[in-house]
């Protein structure tokens, strides 16, 4: 597990030294440093999963969208670079990236894996030396980051192929193809609801929902370009189900109780 993060100069952090356990809740006013401290995990992440063996962390992606070097480097202090540091149990690892002011990337200058340090690495996958640990970049790489902006309720979700989606999505808008793709996964014992009819993820959540609706049901359905799935009020059919109003796949509720179905890792909820 993710034991603390690091920061300098990055963002508003001149330095931060974050402790982290296996719930962290960030809470403070405006512009503090909350989605700054995320968007530090979901830049390694972002870059891990959509550019393996890249020597460059990227800014922009499907994740987030941070724009420059200046928007990411602290004004005061960084000029034109930033670290980020994690410490997985008890092995550090630290990033220094530079770059030019209104590049939209930063070279990986030093890296320092389980204590070695590296200047300017001729390779790294998934910014990491070829030979690390693996379990730290699966974990990155499988990290759950989700935004303030979800997609609204649909009565049909479409599904894909768990290459495609693998985690839920910064909006939730893949939250029912994990559902689909992980449904027969058992359930941790201490998050089990005893009137499911199963332990599994499926039943779990459709219990979990009953909690807030009655008679919640799921059912996946064929179509001709797509598998997707149905949801709403029992009896359950195409021409039938009600969809509760105004909750959907990109809901928290989900997200949140299908979070630890997901490599384990430190959870941070701001």
């Amino acid at each position: 597990m993710l034991t603390q993060l690091d920061l300098r100069h990055f963002k508003c952090f001149e330095l931060l030294h974050l402790p982290l356990r296996p719930l962290t809740l960030l809470s403070g006013t405006n512009a503090s440093g909350k989605s700054s401290v995320l968007q530090a995990l979901v830049l390694l992440h972002q870059t891990m999963r959509e550019h393996e063996w890249s020597l460059r962390l990227m800014l922009n992606g499907e994740s987030v969208q941070l724009g420059t070097v200046a928007d990411i480097v602290d004004k005061i202090h960084g000029r034109r670079g930033c670290e980020i540091g994690l410490v997985d149990e008890e092995a550090p690892y630290q990033w220094t990236f530079t770059g030019d002011r209104l590049e939209m990337s930063m070279i990986v200058k030093r890296l320092v894996a389980n204590g070695d340090a590296t200047d300017d690495p001729a390779q790294l996958r998934y910014l990491l030396p070829p030979n690390a640990n693996i379990s730290l970049s699966e974990r990155l790489r499988d990290l759950t980051y989700l935004t303030a902006e979800r997609i609204g309720p649909r009565e049909m979700y479409r599904i894909d192929d768990p290459q495609v989606a693998p985690v839920v999505g910064p909006s939730g808008e893949y939250a029912a193809s994990v559902l689909y793709s992980k449904r027969d996964e058992q359930v941790d014992e201490h998050l089990v609801l005893p009137d499911a009819s199963s332990k599994n993820l499926l039943q779990q959540v459709e219990a979990r929902l009953r909690t807030f609706f009655l008679n919640v049901a799921w059912r996946s359905l064929p179509s001709p370009m797509r598998i997707a799935l149905l949801w709403g009020f029992a009896p359950l059919t195409p021409q039938t189900s009600t969809a509760p109003f105004m909750l959907g796949l990109g809901s928290p509720k989900f997200c949140l109780s299908s979070s630890p179905h997901l490599p384990q890792n430190a959870k941070l909820f701001c």
